[in-house]
């Protein structure tokens, strides 16, 4: 599903609201709580990686056997968006990896988790209104 699809669809079947600045794509309002939902076109060639809470890059490339050929990457800064409450990032497709770094030299494999940095990590636009419930822990 594009970006562009996943937004219609978040508008038809949940209330939103306008949003208040380009820190994120659109903001859910459920039990009178806002989400604020990033939304990120990612493909099965991608690696996602949180280098900071406020720095995050894609990689772009080509998977070779076990190993990862870089072509071109991508820097987002997220501080606007980290400063929210009740943060979801929605991702279009599965990437090959999401990675967070924990310091200079020690990368970790977080593609299974759904926290991370406190926000709330899914591709599947179908289940958002159970694992909205999730959020509020």
């Amino acid at each position: 599903m594009t970006k562009r699809q996943i937004i219609k669809n978040l508008k038809n079947n949940y209330p939103t609201l306008k949003k208040e600045d380009s820190s994120h794509d659109l903001v859910v309002l459920l039990n009178d709580l806002k989400y604020y939902i990033k939304i990120l076109n990612l493909s099965a060639n991608t690696i996602l990686s949180f280098n900071s809470k406020t720095v995050w890059e894609i990689k772009k490339g080509k998977i070779s056997g076990i190993r990862f050929l870089q072509y071109s990457s991508t820097l987002l800064k997220m501080a606007e968006f980290i400063k929210k409450e009740n943060k979801i990032l929605l991702l279009t497709n599965k990437p090959y990896k999401i990675l967070k770094q924990i310091n200079e030299s020690e990368i970790v494999d977080v593609s299974e988790e759904q926290f991370v940095h406190d926000i709330f990590i899914t591709q599947d636009l179908f289940s958002l209104k159970k694992s909205i419930v999730t959020i509020k822990k």
